[in-house]
């Protein structure tokens, strides 16, 4: 489900979807990372990332660049310590600049 809204009202729902989707015993590795264009997003992360992914999900849907960022710190805070939590390369040069408006989870069955 993608949720919207501010981190205060959906932050519980999001955790809630991410322990769902990672309690499958088929995911090996996840990770969580947030873009523009989530499309270009996991085409790139498919090419950057061996083992490709095998699935995307959108996680949040944000306005504000710091509802956003506010999002994916929290997940990454708490699932970061996941032994099968995988860190995400950069995907391209500048990115960090732009004002990211999705966080999404990647997933390896």
């Amino acid at each position: 489900m993608r949720w919207t809204g501010s981190p205060d009202e959906v932050l519980p729902r999001v955790i809630a979807d991410v322990y769902r989707r990672i309690a499958d015993p088929q995911v090996r590795q996840f990770a969580i990372g947030r873009a523009v264009d989530p499309v270009a997003a996991f085409v790139q992360l498919r090419q950057a990332v061996q083992p490709p992914p095998t699935q995307f999900q959108i996680l949040y849907e944000g306005g504000p660049i710091d509802q956003v960022r506010t999002v994916e710190q929290a997940l990454r805070r708490l699932f970061g310590k996941d032994p099968r939590y995988r860190p995400l390369p950069a995907l391209r040069p500048g990115s960090r600049r732009r004002a990211y408006q999705y966080v999404y989870i990647v997933l390896w069955d």
